[in-house]
């Protein structure tokens, strides 16, 4: 027989299936077809949902579904968090890697530092430490559909070269590319607000920046330690640069940025 099973995005899959065929059997289908990367496919976990009812693995597609062959059968794609550094080991050859799905749980790949590359399609977010530590990674491919991009997601990989930062993003949350040392260039979304504490710190390789005017907040220490900073443009947008923003970079603010974070300097230091 054959089942079709849709996806949250209104595509459908048809399945080839008998009575006696199990949930189990179904998802593996599924899983394969999500996906042809071995890694993804590991750490994929499929949930099949008739109606608001998940479906068990041990039932068959004659105890599970009956007569209900219809349109109300969805498939549910998730990322689970993974230890990757193992994966990598029993990966050897692994080098490039493409998820789809949501989102990336908190430390997925962490510590992997077999990753060169990471291609990311349908990913709304990545949790904190997705990818910190990722000492071979060079080449990062981030999809528009991406809205959160978590605390130090990329902390420590110090070989990426370049990001482009998808346009419904709207906060570089805390430490998010510290100590990228080989980023040398960095596109950031028109509607930007924040970029939180440490976002680019130690990013010595990075030579210029450019905020967009929807830009309130410049937290403590987001650009500390830019050695190779000499250009930034800073919006009228700004209201609020934390202590030590901008600290060791080579370029010159605007005395106006100037003013506002000596401002904030010696209102610290007075309320302290």
């Amino acid at each position: 027989m054959r089942i079709p099973v849709r996806q949250v995005s209104g595509k459908v899959l048809v399945l080839e299936a008998s009575p006696e065929t199990t949930i189990r059997e179904l998802k593996r289908q599924l899983r394969a077809w999500q996906d042809t990367d071995e890694l993804t496919r590991k750490m994929t976990t499929v949930e099949l949902v008739l109606g608001e009812t998940k479906l068990l693995n041990d039932q068959t597609v004659a105890d599970a579904l009956g007569d209900a062959l219809s349109s109300s059968l969805y498939v549910v794609f998730s990322v689970q968090e993974v230890e990757c550094a193992r994966r990598c080991g029993d990966l050897e050859d692994l080098r490039v890697v493409k998820v789809s799905g949501p989102q990336i749980e908190p430390r997925a790949f962490q510590d992997c530092n077999c990753l060169v590359s990471v291609t990311l399609t349908s990913v709304r977010r990545i949790g904190a430490h997705a990818f910190e530590d990722c000492s071979a990674l060079e080449l990062l491919s981030l999809p528009e559909s991406l809205e959160v991009l978590g605390a130090e997601a990329f902390r420590g990989c110090a070989r990426l070269l370049q990001v482009h930062v998808p346009s419904r993003v709207r906060v570089i949350q805390i430490g998010t590319f510290q100590g990228c040392s080989s980023l040398r260039e960095v596109t950031l979304p028109e509607h930007l607000t924040d970029v939180e504490a440490g976002a680019f710190k130690d990013c010595i390789s990075l030579s210029q920046v450019s905020l967009p005017g929807s830009v309130t907040h410049i937290e403590e220490g987001a650009f500390w330690g830019c050695s190779a900073l000499s250009s930034v443009e800073i919006p009228n947008s700004v209201t609020y640069i934390g202590i030590d923003a901008f600290s060791g970079i080579a370029g010159e603010l605007p005395a106006w940025a100037v003013a506002l974070a000596k401002a904030e300097d010696e209102m610290t230091r007075t309320c302290s």
